[in-house]
Parts: structure tokens; C-alpha cells; sequence
């Protein structure tokens, strides 16, 4: 039920044999591809398989620790997920984008019901970029306490991103 393929080097064109499989993947719950040179357009491609099947896939973890993914990436990644709403758990750790890339996350969030665990560990996101995802968990829990929504960020890992009291007095 889990997939381990961490540490391959493996490549845009493996993501699309990987996204092909789990198109059609009713079982795995849980996705490492983490430590693999993925980039924008494998984890595209991974995400945009994930969205197609949506709530119909079992897969509920995906981890793309150190996938080279630049802000253009986790925007789609994050609007693939919301469409497809299967991920509860998502880890984006030590790919080292910098605020915007939690400027991007952030405007999804609200958006994605489905996310409860979220690890942006060693990104570099700073206090700009936890200002971003703070206004954005916000937004999320204004949407819960409404009743339009159901869910919310309960975990969420930003250790190692350079924070000072700033950042965390904007949390």
C-alpha cells in the first residue's frame, strides 16, 4: 500500500510512467518520491494524474522532499490537488524555493479541504512566506467555523526556515 522510490535520480520521464500507473491505482495510500530529479514537470505530471481520479484514489500521502520544484510547479501541484482532493498528508520539505513558493501554497490552501498535514521544512520561506500561509490558515479556519468547509491544516512542519518573532507573532 506504500510506494518507497526515494533516491533514483529519476527523471520527468519516469514521473509520466509513475502518473500512467496511478491513474489507475486504487490501493497505494502512500507515495515517496522524494530525493529524485523530478522537477516542474514530473511532479506536474504526478499531480495532474492524482486530480484526475480524485477521491477515487486511495492515496492520501505524498511526500516530494527535494524534487527540484520551482514556484511554477507547486502552483500547479497545488491546484492539481485541490481539484483532485485525496492528499491529507503532503510533504514539500528542502526544496529550498523561498517565500513564493509559500505565497503559491498559501493561495491554494483554502482550497485544498482534503490537506491536514503539511511539511515545508528547510524552504527558506522566511517570515514573508509564513505571513503568506498564516493569512491563508485563516481564511481556512473563517471557512470551517462558516460551515463551508469541513477541513483544515491541523499539522504543519516549517521548521528550519529561518523564522524570527515576526514570523511567528504573524502564526
Amino acid at each position: 500500500r506504500e510506494l518507497d522510490i526515494s533516491g533514483h535520480a529519476l527523471t520527468e520521464v519516469a514521473a509520466r510512467h509513475l502518473a500512467h500507473s496511478l491513474a489507475k491505482n486504487r490501493t497505494l495510500t502512500k507515495l515517496d518520491a522524494s530525493d529524485n530529479e523530478l522537477g516542474d514537470g514530473g511532479v506536474e505530471t504526478i499531480s495532474r494524474a492524482l486530480s484526475s481520479t480524485g477521491a477515487m484514489s486511495g492515496l492520501t500521502t505524498l511526500v516530494l522532499r527535494s524534487v527540484g520544484i520551482t514556484v511554477r510547479g507547486v502552483r500547479v501541484l497545488m491546484d492539481n490537488l485541490a481539484r483532485g482532493g485525496c492528499i491529507a498528508r503532503l510533504t514539500l520539505q528542502d526544496n529550498g524555493r523561498g517565500p513564493d513558493s509559500a505565497a503559491a501554497i498559501a493561495d491554494m490552501l483554502p482550497a485544498n479541504t482534503k490537506l491536514r498535514s503539511l511539511s515545508l521544512r528547510f524552504n527558506k520561506i522566511g517570515d514573508a512566506g509564513v505571513r503568506d500561509i498564516a493569512q491563508a490558515l485563516a481564511k481556512s479556519a473563517a471557512r470551517v467555523h462558516a460551515g463551508r468547509s469541513t477541513g483544515g491544516i491541523t499539522a504543519l512542519d516549517l521548521s528550519g526556515n529561518s523564522i524570527t518573532d515576526a514570523g511567528a507573532i504573524a502564526l
